[in-house]
Parts: C-alpha cells; sequence; structure tokens
C-alpha cells in the first residue's frame, strides 16, 4: 500500500477572508455589545428572581414563578 508521505505530494491551505479590517472591527464590537447586554439581562432576571425567593412578604404565586425561572437557568 502507498502512503500519502511516499507521493511527494504536498498539500497547502489558505484561508482569506473577504471581510475589510473595519468591518471586522465593528462586527467583533457588536458581537460584544450583544453578549454583555445578554449577560446582564440574565444576571438581573436571576438577581431578581433570588430576591424574590429570599423576600419575607411576596406571595406564593410569585414565588413559583421565580423557581421555575431559576430552574430554567440552572438547566
Amino acid at each position: 500500500m502507498s502512503s500519502q508521505a511516499d507521493t511527494g505530494l504536498r498539500m497547502a491551505l489558505q484561508i482569506e477572508s473577504e471581510e475589510r479590517p473595519a468591518d471586522g472591527h465593528v462586527r467583533r464590537i457588536k458581537d460584544l455589545s450583544l453578549f454583555f447586554f445578554g449577560i446582564l439581562v440574565l444576571s438581573t432576571v436571576i438577581g431578581y428572581s433570588l430576591t424574590v425567593l429570599v423576600a419575607d412578604c411576596v406571595a406564593e404565586e410569585d414565588r413559583r414563578w421565580a423557581t421555575s425561572t431559576l430552574a430554567c437557568w440552572a438547566g
């Protein structure tokens, strides 16, 4: 059996981006902004749910949705 190393073939792969550096910079800033906004929203919902669970003057119905929200977040 002949292997690729025996035939003397060499392969090279070159990937060129069609995106200009300025466009890539804007895209990365947009992606990071959306990521951190999502983290902020998630943290706010989790924090509020924990506050509802710990508070003494909260109705049982509110505790149920807070528990459901935290269970969904925990996976």
